[in-house]
């Protein structure tokens, strides 16, 4: 420990090297994903039409590259911080190959994280978002459930970038945690009660924006957890205030219950 204490100065200078090493070739290949997905859609434009804009393509893409340089480097150093810490802890040696693939690792780490908790909360944002269809996600997402991504985060709890990562925590406990004590709402009014209480802010205020006509949108993200939480646990009472006997039909009576109350 001592030799890795002396030398602790070098090893931070050296990780951080690494770190941005592995964010640049990170930030490249988004990059180059980017330019050969690039797709327009609509009716063609005319040369002059495209050449206004060919600039700010060319600033949208140094941005979104600069971004992803920055933040891969982030996530690359936390690992090596880690890594580091390993190193002390059980007095091993410096390898730069390692470095390196603690970096690599925290990037797949933290970025497959938030990945799988929006592909569970809020789907829709990677279907606007994505190019490839979503049935390519149903596997995973028929397996993801709030606990299981409660179970990930109490195994990498020890690195704080992954607890950073935990967005659905209120209060210090998981919303599902919260949203499954014994004492289970039986009236629409009693969970929407509950739901106001227990809801993140950013939560709430994402439902209050979204126009009537879209909180199907929510289906899959608020409404799943009302249905694994509130009304799939033979909660009979609360499902016949809602006016129905099929779960997916009563979330969304609740999200709708809610969205009104936060609007009036």
């Amino acid at each position: 420990m001592g030799y890795l204490a002396s030398n602790l100065p070098e090893y931070l200078a050296s990780g951080l090297a690494v770190s941005a090493l592995v964010g640049l070739l990170f930030a490249l290949t988004l990059l180059a994903k980017s330019v050969l997905d690039f797709t327009r859609t609509g009716p063609e434009m005319a040369e002059e039409v495209l050449s206004h804009y060919r600039l700010y393509l060319f600033f949208s893409l140094a941005r979104l590259a600069f971004f992803a340089f920055v933040l891969a480097t982030s996530m690359a150093f936390l690992g090596v911080m880690v890594y580091l810490a390993g190193l002390m802890l059980f007095d091993a040696r410096y390898h730069p190959a390692a470095v390196a693939s603690a970096g690599v690792t925290a990037i797949v780490v933290l970025t497959g994280r938030l990945f799988v908790r929006t592909l569970l909360l809020s789907p829709g944002v990677i279907a606007s978002s994505s190019l490839y269809s979503m049935t390519h996600f149903y596997a995973l997402w028929k397996r993801l459930t709030p606990a299981r991504l409660r179970t990930l985060d109490v195994a990498g709890q020890g690195a704080p970038a992954n607890r950073a990562c935990h967005l659905a925590t209120i209060n210090g406990e998981s919303m599902e945690q919260a949203l499954t004590d014994p004492t289970l709402p039986l009236t629409v009014r009693d969970a929407v009660d509950m739901l106001l209480a227990e809801l993140a802010d950013e939560e709430l205020a994402a439902i209050r924006s979204t126009p009537h006509e879209d909180l199907i949108l929510h289906h899959f993200g608020i409404g799943l957890l009302i249905r694994q939480s509130l009304v799939m646990h033979d909660n009979a009472a609360l499902l016949a205030d809602s006016g129905t006997t099929n779960p997916d039909d009563a979330s969304m009576a609740l999200v709708h219950a809610l969205w009104r109350r936060l609007r009036h």
